[in-house]
């Protein structure tokens, strides 16, 4: 099978597990793809997003909030021109990343990470909540 069939796939049944909020088997699959070396934004958000499901869920799993901002910082670090805020990818990582932040309640960061969020699209969105 090829390699990025094999890829596509494997993310499909990943996204597909997110959607029904089976966030504990997502992100199995999603750190396999990011062991396997795929290095998409997009990955790490989906990641960073089933920790923080996980750690509000209270799943008692470890330290998935600092996973979830360790996961989002990646993906911050992996955007292509944040402020073309493609498909609103930029907002949406983020609006996740200061929500995190809040979370462990880093309050002054996250209130940063959620003024970017804003910038990138206008205040009747989730960030000014």
């Amino acid at each position: 099978m090829n390699q990025s069939v094999h890829f596509d796939k494997r993310r499909t049944i990943a996204i597909d597990h997110m959607r029904k909020k089976q966030f504990d088997k997502a992100l199995s699959l999603f750190e396999e793809l990011l062991e396997d070396g795929e290095d998409d934004s997009s990955l790490y958000y989906m990641a960073g997003q089933c920790c923080r499901y996980l750690w509000s869920d209270g799943h008692e799993f470890g330290h998935e909030i600092d996973d979830a901002i360790s996961y989002l910082e990646q993906a911050m670090k992996r955007l292509i021109e944040p402020e073309r805020n493609e498909e609103g990818h930029s907002y949406h990582v983020y609006l996740a990343f200061g929500i995190a932040l809040q979370l462990a309640e880093r309050y002054e960061e996250a209130v940063e990470e959620l003024k970017k969020a804003v910038k990138l699209k206008p205040p009747k969105s989730l960030a000014c909540n």
